[in-house]
């Protein structure tokens, strides 16, 4: 018989076939003009803005092109959001040919077995893919694995065309091909867009043949695995097998099934694959600003159709503040007078500093800044609504006289979150003016001391003006005391007591007086000796060491020290105590370790940060600290 008759004799009996099919398959939950949504893969790495994979289809099964983002209606928690964007992708296959032959295709149609047949079409088929994407090719046979996820066509073709099974040998049809697919399109899913296509071509299964095909729909219906089906026959002429149960796996999975015999009645591959090959990639601005658990849900609306039912994704998320940190925050600043000149008068410099930010988000999503603020003594001095944000101009124009300035930063995030940073003491020192006139150039001491003179004078004048005056009257009782000297009296004159002047306090080469500091910390040598130039004075309540300038405010460089080591709070006065600051080594003060509750010190107690000492000592201590070392004992 001719290929033409061959057709025009399955003519009739096909129709019945497909209506036959129609009445045994199920009937599908989707009515007429009604669509189908798929959502999945929702990511949140770039919060605020989230992204997710949307898949819509007709009721035929066929891809919706061209949606639009006013087509799509997106509520969160109940909050309506809206779409940012949508863009059509194209990502991928990983297809499977679960080949499952028998002696029953072995069977010829004209010169050719329907096995060669067969075979021939999926060579076809391969010969005009591509390699694109993540497109990948895997064969599954009743002997195993024979290809894994080959990325070019042409590897395809080749394991095809060198498999040949023992047709004669193979009496019994199974559910092995199609297992082993299932399992591969489980063993490694890295891209949630990659679409998983297997197509099983068997003889028709009946009986304990298809044990366990439920529970294999169940897992290809979880991975997202379509599955079709060729059923081969030797004729589509008279009663047509049982497929029912094959078909409930292919409506499950959203594949589909087909009886063959002559190449004539193959379908074309592609076309099932082609819904396959697109997604949409939709993206919008979370509204959510709380952690915990939240809903997104999914709807369609196109003009004709609407879908069944909205689709749902559930997310988790924890939202913190952003966090703001000085970085390399200055300890003290110091403001000098210019040399005055004909042009310019002598000024106070620096008139401005510059202050960096550290702005971390401790929840990972970076986002985007509405302000920074820079408070000084709890008003702010900058602000930044544009970028940079970690960048602050500090103006130092109020400070004419030395004293301590209290600094903190402020950010809001998009979000509205809002956080502070912790309060930053920085000493502000101020040179004295200088002396324009003869007047501005005597101190106060150098006044007391011109007063004095003054005083010294007017009572030298005085007395030697009542010298005089005595003189005078002494001079008649001067002759008498020539013949008679013993009888006279005799005047004796004391000296002026001498004024002292008051000691003056010591200066600095700066030109600053050095203020009075309780304690001190020295650091000490590998030989118990101090270091030259590492005094660090105890002037603040509280002072952190470590060898992190961001972390710490007295910098030890040294590899057994941590960021941020150790803290030394000041309780009262003269009462220092000191915190291990969470450090890698460990804080030890006279070689025992600094519990939770800190450490009380005394003068010259001897501290440990890692392998670096240092000794604490009092300014005015209250007894020489006595040590007492025992001998050590013997097993």
């Amino acid at each position: 018989m001719g290929a033409q008759s061959l057709k025009s004799s399955l003519r009739l009996p096909l129709l019945v076939l497909l209506l036959l099919s129609l009445l045994a398959t199920p009937l599908s939950v989707q009515a007429q003009g009604q669509m189908q949504l798929l959502a999945y893969g929702l990511r949140t790495d770039a919060f605020p803005s989230i992204s997710f994979f949307l898949e819509a289809y007709d009721p035929q099964g066929n891809f919706l092109t061209d949606i639009q983002p006013a087509e799509i209606t997106l509520s969160e928690d109940d909050a309506p959001v809206a779409v940012s964007s949508v863009e059509e992708i194209e990502p991928g296959i990983e297809f499977t040919l679960a080949f499952n032959p028998t002696r029953d295709l072995a069977r010829r149609f004209g010169d050719t077995t329907q096995f060669d047949q067969i075979r021939q079409t999926l060579l076809d088929w391969a010969g005009q893919q591509q390699s694109r994407g993540g497109s990948t090719f895997s064969l599954s046979t009743e002997g195993g694995l024979q290809l894994i996820r080959a990325r070019q066509p042409a590897e395809f073709s080749g394991a095809l065309s060198a498999y040949q099974p023992a047709l004669e040998r193979l009496t019994v049809p199974t559910l092995f091909p199609l297992v082993q697919a299932v399992n591969l399109a489980a063993d490694q899913i890295n891209d949630p867009t990659i679409k998983r296509a297997v197509l099983f071509v068997t003889p028709p299964l009946q009986g304990e043949q298809l044990n366990g095909l439920e529970d294999l729909a169940a897992r290809a219906v979880q991975l997202r695995v379509r599955v079709f089906v060729w059923v081969a026959v030797p004729s589509l002429d008279g009663t047509a097998p049982d497929t029912a149960a094959l078909q409930r796996l292919t409506d499950a999975t959203g594949g589909k099934l087909v009886l063959i015999a002559g190449q004539e009645t193959f379908p074309l591959l592609e076309e099932w694959l082609k819904p396959l090959r697109r997604v949409y990639q939709v993206r919008f601005l979370s509204g959510v600003r709380a952690s915990g658990t939240h809903r997104l849900t999914i709807a369609l609306n196109r003009s004709g159709m609407q879908s069944l039912s909205p689709a749902t994704l559930t997310y988790a998320i924890q939202i913190a503040p952003p966090n703001p940190i000085f970085l390399a925050p200055p300890n003290q600043i110091e403001r000098r007078w210019t040399q005055e000149t004909a042009q310019q008068a002598s000024q106070l410099t620096p008139q401005k500093t510059s202050l960096q930010a550290l702005i971390e988000f401790p929840d990972g999503y970076a986002r985007g800044l509405r302000f920074s603020r820079l408070y000084v003594d709890g008003t702010l001095v900058d602000e930044n609504t544009t970028p940079p944000f970690d960048q602050f101009e500090w103006d130092l124009a109020a400070f004419n006289t030395p004293r301590t300035a209290y600094l903190q930063l402020e950010v809001e995030d998009e979000l509205g979150l809002t956080a502070k940073s912790i309060i930053l003491p920085v000493e502000v020192l101020v040179e004295e003016p200088p002396r324009r006139t003869l007047w501005e150039r005597i101190s106060y001491r150098g006044v007391i001391a011109i007063g004095a003179v003054l005083l010294a004078a007017l009572v030298l004048t005085m007395v030697l003006l009542g010298e005089s005056r005595a003189r005078r009257q002494r001079t008649p009782r001067l002759r008498r005391s020539l013949t008679d000297p013993l009888t006279q009296p005799v005047s004796i004159v004391q000296d002026a007591a001498r004024p002292v002047q008051e000691r003056a306090r010591p200066v600095t080469r700066t030109g600053f007086e050095t203020p009075p500091v309780p304690a001190y910390l020295v650091r000490l040598g590998e030989d118990g000796e101090a270091l030259p130039g590492t005094v660090v004075p105890l002037s603040r309540t509280e002072l952190t060491l470590g060898s992190d300038p961001r972390e710490a405010m007295v910098i030890v460089d040294d590899p057994s020290v941590s960021g941020l080591h150790a803290r030394l709070v000041q309780e009262e006065e003269g009462k220092y105590r000191l915190f291990d600051a969470g450090s890698q080594a460990g804080t030890w003060v006279n070689f025992q370790p600094v519990l939770p509750e800190g450490v009380l010190l005394q003068h010259e107690d001897c501290i440990h940060l890692g392998r670096v000492m240092y000794r604490f000592d009092c300014t005015q201590p209250e007894k020489k600290r006595e040590w007492h070392t025992q001998p050590v004992q013997g097993e």
